[in-house]
């Protein structure tokens, strides 16, 4: 089965029939809104080991480089550089195991058009960034600054910030054609499952759907700014997606449906109650964010977004993180 990513930089809404193939196409923008890649690899058990490589570098990586650049920007200003902080507090390694494993990854077949070629880019720049932000931990862990008055940290900021920009330049590059790509294998499991008569998988699929879509909808706007949401499309989203939640809590009591579909796994059903849990949550805080645009309501407490408040798009997306989390367990 196929895996689905969390880290979503852009959200493809196509929906359209399957065909033998898709051909790439270019949209008047010059953005990709298909790919040159042969459905009949979807049902490839190496592209979906590949493809699921891909998947598990891009739900782990990105956070350790996003963690990293946070404890670093927290206190060295981006553009003056780090001399003259007055608690400095080094910055943190990136995680080397996701790219060990991309690295096997690209032994495996068969190619993937259009995204081997940009994750092996970003392979290169995470690799290089990598090896910068180790030297500069070196470097403060020790507080070496002390003995040259961050004359070394400068060097090392200039680098850093150009590190992390080429690296997340590469990422969102591969980032818009990967989600082509996984849209297009969504349209063809979803239209699969439903003329297999496998209902939860397709309804499990189809909610995943609808909650990218009202987070498409709020992008990232926060604050007042999310008064400019269109409501009635926000509503009609949410209504969809109340709907197949609907019929995914009927299907909880559907012995058989559950067996044919989940195989009976136990780990699976409990995956799948905690995933019915999830979307009830989604559906409660899409109604208090929904309200709190109506009351121009956005006073969040004091220790969001590390705890994400009620109501607000952190809280959404943390939800559909979740979502994905719980999906990805039952498969």
């Amino acid at each position: 089965m196929k895996k689905i990513v969390i880290s979503i930089c852009s959200i493809a809404l196509l929906v359209s029939s399957c065909g033998d193939s898709k051909e790439k196409k270019v949209d008047a923008s010059g953005k990709t809104i298909a790919t040159s890649i042969p459905e009949s690899q979807f049902e490839s058990a190496e592209f979906i080991d590949k493809y699921n490589a891909y998947i598990d570098f891009g739900n782990s990586f990105p956070k350790s480089v996003i963690s990293s650049s946070d404890s670093y920007f927290r206190w060295a200003d981006y553009e003056n550089g780090p001399k003259g902080a007055k608690n400095p507090s080094g910055i943190t390694t990136i995680y080397n195991y996701p790219l060990e494993k991309l690295a096997k990854a690209f032994e495996k077949g068969p190619e993937i058009k259009e995204i081997d070629g940009l994750m092996k880019i970003v392979y290169d720049k995470a690799i290089k960034l990598q090896a910068t932000v180790q030297e500069a931990n070196d470097y403060y862990d020790i507080q070496d600054y002390k003995d040259d008055n961050f004359e070394k940290g400068e060097l090392f900021h200039k680098r850093l910030v150009v590190d992390f920009e080429e690296y997340y330049k590469a990422y969102d590059t591969m980032n818009a054609e990967f989600q082509v790509l996984q849209n297009e294998l969504f349209v063809y499991d979803a239209e699969k499952y439903k003329k297999n008569g496998e209902l939860i998988k397709y309804d499990l699929m189809m909610s995943l759907h609808e909650a990218e879509g009202v987070l498409f909808l709020i992008g990232n706007l926060d604050g007042p700014d999310l008064k400019t949401i269109d409501l009635n499309k926000y509503d009609s989203g949410m209504a969809n997606f109340r709907k197949i939640y609907d019929e995914l809590v009927e299907f909880s009591t559907n012995e058989e449906q559950l067996k044919k579909e989940l195989t009976g796994n136990v780990f699976s059903e409990s995956k799948y109650k905690e995933y019915l849990k999830d979307c009830a949550d989604f559906i409660r805080e899409s109604r208090t964010l929904k309200e709190r645009i109506e009351k121009n309501d956005f006073k969040y407490s004091i220790v969001h977004p590390n705890i994400p408040d009620k109501g607000s798009p952190t809280k959404l997306s943390k939800i559909y993180s979740e979502m994905i989390s719980d999906y990805n367990g039952m498969m």
